[in-house]
């Protein structure tokens, strides 16, 4: 067993003891969590640095639930020092006394031998979606920097004029975002819209000058507090190992169109 495995196995021993001073000495200081469900946050809560990690278990997890526990764990080495975790998570409320069972997922990345960054996910083809099972390394990174707001991991990727379009840019189709400028004005404009936006990316189409990616785009409205669930194509446009375009469709035949591949049915 590597060693990120074991340290993401003996996390969750101790998460299932109720052993958070165990559990605190395998977290980063920086770590940042994102709960799908909960326990104890609503989904596109983010819970940054370890003080607020540690408060959230101590605080916020056991006043939701009375107990809770993950069970039928499965552990997977990922590449980038991640770690895949399926599993089904057994909980009481402690208000209503209800015994609940769901399936969940985490996508966990690890640090100089520590947890520094989790993200949790409500079942286990969005946590296996999310990992990049067939999915290009330069996609998985590009959409991790998306759901993260993250504009330097985004420099990282892109060419410094690459463009963005995406299908609704706060209900406006068609606009185009151009360099990390655009980034920035684009990821303002979304918090402005929305108090969640994620997207999930699921079936891989290469072409000629990138792939075709269809995502599922999990939101919730700013002002109406309505959530969505919107299925769309991204056609990702590189060259050489840089992203120079993305462009979103809500219709999977004009994404495939616009790469030139015939749509599939």
């Amino acid at each position: 067993m590597s060693d990120n495995l074991a340290i993401a196995r003996r996390g969750w021993e101790a998460l299932n003891r109720k052993d958070f001073d165990a559990v605190m000495q395998y977290i980063h200081p920086d770590v940042e969590w994102r709960p799908a469900l909960g326990p104890g946050s609503v989904e596109g809560t983010v819970v940054r640095g370890r003080d607020a990690y540690d408060a959230w278990l101590r605080q916020g997890l056991l006043e939701v639930w009375d107990e809770f526990r993950g069970e039928n764990l499965e552990f997977r080495e990922l590449p980038g020092n991640r770690v895949l975790l399926l599993g089904e998570l057994v909980a009481r409320g402690r208000a209503s006394g209800v015994q609940t069972r769901t399936r969940f997922g985490q996508v966990a990345e690890l640090r100089d031998g520590l947890v520094v960054r989790v993200t949790a996910y409500p079942d286990h083809a969005s946590a296996l979606a999310a990992a990049g099972a067939g999915l290009p390394e330069i996609v998985r990174r590009a959409v991790d920097a998306y759901n993260a707001r993250d504009v330097a991991a985004l420099a990282e990727l892109c060419e410094p004029d690459f463009e963005f379009r995406p299908a609704m840019a706060a209900g406006i189709e068609g606009r185009a975002y151009r360099g990390l400028e655009g980034a920035e004005r684009y990821f303002a404009e979304l918090r402005e819209t929305w108090d969640e936006m994620r997207i999930v990316p699921g079936a891989v189409r290469p072409w000629r000058e990138g792939f075709v990616v269809g995502i599922t785009a999990h939101a919730r409205g700013h002002a109406s507090g309505v959530k969505i669930d919107q299925a769309a194509s991204a056609v990702f446009t590189l060259h050489g190992d840089r992203i120079v375009a993305v462009e979103l469709f809500i219709d999977p035949c004009a994404a495939a169109r616009a790469a030139g591949l015939q749509p599939e049915d």
